[in-house]
C-alpha cells in the first residue's frame, strides 16, 4: 500500500518528538562503556579453528622454483585488521609479476590462491596471494630451507602461527 503525500506528512508528525516511542530513550555513557567492553571481551575470547589446507605443496624443482619467486619478487608479510578492538594479524604470501603464465602456473600448481589484477605504471601487474593459515604454514614450512632474503620474514611468519594455535 502506498501513502499519499497527505497521510506522510501526518504520519510524520505523529514520529516526532514526544509522540514517538523511542524518543528520550538512549544509554547512558555508562551503560555504553559496559555495553562496548563486554561485546569487545567476548569477541576477543572466541577460539578460531583455521580453515582445511587447500594448497597442493611441491617438491623438488618447482619447490626451489618457488622459493626463488618468493625470494626475487614475492612477500611474506603480515596483514593487520583493523576493525577489531584489538589489532589482529594475519600472515600471507604473495608473488608479484607481470607474467600471466607465471601466475598461472603457480595457480595450477599449488591449486589455490588468490590473482589480483593492479597497475604499476603503465604496465598490469598481477598478485598470486594465500592467506589460510594452514595454507601459509605448510608452504612456509616446506620453502623455509631455501628462502635466502625473505627468510626473516618467513621465520616471523611461522613463529606466529606456531605460538597463535601451538603447532609443533
Amino acid at each position: 500500500m502506498r501513502h499519499t503525500d497527505e497521510t506522510r506528512a501526518k504520519l510524520s508528525a505523529l514520529r516526532q518528538g514526544a509522540n514517538n516511542p523511542f524518543y528520550g530513550r538512549t544509554h547512558t555513557p555508562e551503560a555504553r562503556q559496559r555495553i562496548s567492553e563486554s561485546s569487545r571481551n567476548r569477541n576477543l575470547a572466541r577460539k578460531y579453528e583455521p580453515a582445511p589446507q587447500r594448497i597442493t605443496v611441491p617438491s623438488g624443482w618447482e619447490l626451489a622454483y618457488l622459493a626463488g619467486l618468493i625470494d626475487a619478487d614475492g612477500s611474506v608479510r603480515f596483514k593487520i585488521d583493523h576493525s577489531t578492538a584489538e589489532k589482529v594479524k594475519r600472515p600471507f604470501v604473495s608473488v608479484y609479476n607481470t607474467n600471466l603464465a607465471l601466475i598461472d602456473w603457480l595457480v595450477s600448481t599449488l591449486g589455490h590462491g588468490s590473482v589480483t589484477k593492479g597497475n604499476m605504471g603503465r604496465e598490469q601487474v598481477m598478485a598470486w596471494t594465500i592467506q589460510g593459515a594452514r595454507d601459509v604454514y605448510a608452504l612456509l614450512t616446506a620453502l623455509r630451507p631455501m628462502l635466502i632474503v625473505k627468510a626473516s620474514d618467513a621465520d616471523a611468519a611461522l613463529n606466529f602461527l606456531k605460538e597463535k594455535y601451538q603447532w609443533v
